[in-house]
């Protein structure tokens, strides 16, 4: 039973260096926009003092709430900016609701408006040149060996029978089209048991195939949709025949 409330509120772990960062942002932007936009007041920090504290923790709990401090390792660029997305959102309401009910509040508008809108940039702009980093790199290449393998024969390889053969043609065309499939069908023996046919392919996936069972691997899936290709393409290889 606690197991099933426990995932119902989607309980995790937060990385505390990501609170700590995103408050620093949080702080940083507001004390900016204090410092050097035109104001009414003299002294914002003392008038939003009590706003900005309840700002700040209902910011940090709706992050919590929509998963923004997961690790962002497991986390892709469009779920991080969505949550970024709701978090901003359930802030505004909640402000905005606040606004509605005290419409002679002493507290502006327009500033709150400014510090969220001038948040999502900043936490989006974060975002954006994280993950545009991480895309960009490729961490932990396996080490190339240049010397001859050992028995790199290929298994012997059948043809499939009819109904597998026709199965696999339709998926083929299915997933990447007729043009795709003629050019398989001209270049390699698509219909035997020695080609490997994969929509999807994780690197742990192809770690785990025996070396030299397949003559031919084939991806049905854009090289620029694939992340860690270098990888990839390095434990392929290290899975073919000579």
């Amino acid at each position: 039973m606690n197991r099933v409330k426990e995932k119902m509120v989607h309980f995790y772990k937060p990385k505390k260096w990501f609170i700590i960062f995103d408050i620093g942002i949080v702080l940083f932007l507001i004390s900016t926009i204090f410092l050097f936009f035109p104001l009414t007041t003299q002294e914002p920090f003392v008038k939003y003092e009590i706003p900005l504290l309840l700002f700040v923790i209902l910011w940090v709990f709706f992050s919590y709430i929509f998963k923004r401090y997961r690790p962002l390792r497991t986390r892709s660029f469009f779920k991080q900016i969505f949550s970024l997305f709701y978090t901003t959102t359930a802030v505004v309401f909640i402000f905005g609701v606040a606004i509605i009910i005290q419409p002679n509040s002493p507290y502006s508008e327009h500033v709150l408006l400014t510090i969220i809108v001038g948040l999502f940039i900043t936490e989006y702009l974060v975002v954006f040149l994280y993950f545009a980093y991480k895309y960009a790199t490729q961490y932990d290449l396996p080490e190339v060996s240049l010397e001859s393998r050992i028995n790199a024969i290929a298994q012997s390889s059948e043809l499939l029978s009819k109904d597998a053969v026709k199965e696999r043609k339709n998926r083929i065309i299915e997933n990447n089209g007729i043009g795709a499939f003629r050019f398989l069908e001209q270049y390699i023996r698509w219909n035997e048991t020695g080609t490997l046919l994969l929509k999807e392919a994780k690197i742990g996936d192809l770690s785990n195939l025996d070396q030299y069972q397949y003559h031919t691997i084939v991806l049905q899936k854009a090289l620029n949709n694939m992340r860690g290709i270098n990888k990839m393409l390095l434990i392929i290889n290290d899975k073919l025949p000579e």
